[in-house]
């Protein structure tokens, strides 16, 4: 047992954290691949995923573990594997999320790559060996990988098969690649150089840095072979929780455009950024389950990309309303939604009169001055007392932006 505290160093505007260097590794060689796992409460899964990394083909690995504040077995688990392969380095932590766990990881790798790999996936039996034979000295490696439900299992090579190549210093599939860490692996020097860190969120800790990374590096390459096994329906998987905290996908987006304006890059990107951005709204707001989530995830979202970018479509597509019997169909930013009438009419407020229609949706304000004046005025007359219902929302709308 070593023992020892460590600084965790998690980004210039964040601040750092500590963990406990519990076991360090007895390796006498440089590891090729530094393989990172941070790990809480996956006991059920913990065994499947080590057992898969200590039985790879190529051998000079180191295997860092670190343990997030588990309240099972997992730490049990890992210090019984530390035992018997020196390759082991476990790390622990309070529950501070994976994101900070990852960072910890770097902290103290030594590897020329690093693959970071969530403790209720595997990886295939040969994967390393593939990785440093065809890595061509590249920055980033982009891999297949399965996606394993419980009836059934998908193979994903398809953003494998992108041009990653920088034209004109901007890298356009940048943000066609998936989103996730466990299908790239990084030169360590790299991430070192860049000052790399994963953001301190409980969800959506990778998404900073899978796409600042795609955007930043110098060569990538792709290995278009399934080497990666993503459990889908895994109890406790770190994807897990996303409604209560679908908002924080802006937290993580709200980087990567800070980052862009800051190195000059936010011009060239922009149609590219933005495009993605609505596509993982669409997905976070799947994922919420009631109006107050929701309205957590609009509200966190900056006005202005919300209002500036799509003012055009947002008229376009108000025209193209269905109401039915009991439902009102809405693509409101290129989000399909489906409302009760009564809901509809109480998340989104709208004043006219002769001249124009003002529409205010959870506090995007638009002002309408058009020759379909009529439509709009027929379409949203509605009841006094929905209109009360309305206000009282919005005051809990008021408190909750608080």
């Amino acid at each position: 047992m070593t023992n020892k505290t460590i600084n965790i160093h998690n980004g210039d505007n964040t601040p750092c954290t500590t963990a406990t260097l519990l076991i360090k590794s007895q390796i006498d060689y440089e590891p090729k691949v530094s393989v990172i796992i941070p790990v809480y409460n996956v006991e059920k899964y913990l065994r499947q995923c080590l057992d898969s990394v200590v039985n790879q083909t190529l051998k000079e690995i180191e295997i860092i573990c670190v343990d997030d504040g588990s309240t099972d077995s997992s730490l049990e688990i890992l210090k019984e594997y530390a035992s018997k392969d020196p390759r082991f380095t476990i790390i622990t932590q309070e529950n501070l999320y994976a994101g900070i766990a990852r960072n910890a990881g770097i902290m103290v790798a030594k590897g020329k790559y690093i693959w970071f790999i969530d403790a209720d996936d595997y990886i295939e039996k040969n994967s390393i060996e593939l990785l440093i034979q065809k890595n061509n000295d590249c920055d980033i490696i982009l891999i297949g990988y399965k996606d394993i439900f419980e009836n059934k299992i998908k193979e994903n090579t398809k953003h494998c098969f992108l041009d990653y190549q920088l034209t004109k210093n901007v890298r356009k599939n940048a943000f066609k690649a998936p989103s996730t860490i466990w299908d790239k692996i990084f030169k360590r020097q790299f991430i070192l150089n860049n000052k790399l860190y994963f953001d301190k969120i409980k969800v959506c800790n990778d998404v900073f840095f899978a796409y600042w990374s795609m955007i930043t590096a110098a060569s990538i390459t792709t290995i278009p072979e399934c080497l990666y096994n993503y459990r889908k329906e895994a109890l406790g998987a770190l994807s897990r929780t996303r409604g209560e905290y679908s908002h924080l996908i802006t937290y993580a987006f709200n980087n990567i455009k800070s980052n862009l304006i800051k190195h000059n890059l936010f011009k060239q990107y922009k149609k590219f950024f933005y495009k993605k951005y609505f596509q993982h709204i669409d997905y976070e707001l799947n994922c919420c389950s009631n109006l107050s989530q929701k309205t957590n995830l609009y509200l966190s979202i900056n006005k202005y990309d919300l209002y500036r970018l799509y003012y055009r479509n947002f008229i376009k597509n108000l025209l193209k309303i269905k109401k039915t019997n009991n439902h009102i169909k809405i693509i409101l930013f290129n989000i399909k939604f489906t409302f009760r009438k009564d809901l509809f009419y109480k998340i989104i407020d709208i004043e006219y009169n002769q001249n124009n229609i003002k529409i205010n949706f959870l506090g995007i304000k638009l002002k309408i001055k058009d020759k379909s004046l009529e439509k709009f005025k027929n379409f949203f007359l509605y009841p006094v007392k929905v209109r009360e219902e309305y206000k009282q929302l919005k005051s809990e709308l008021k408190s909750l932006k608080k």
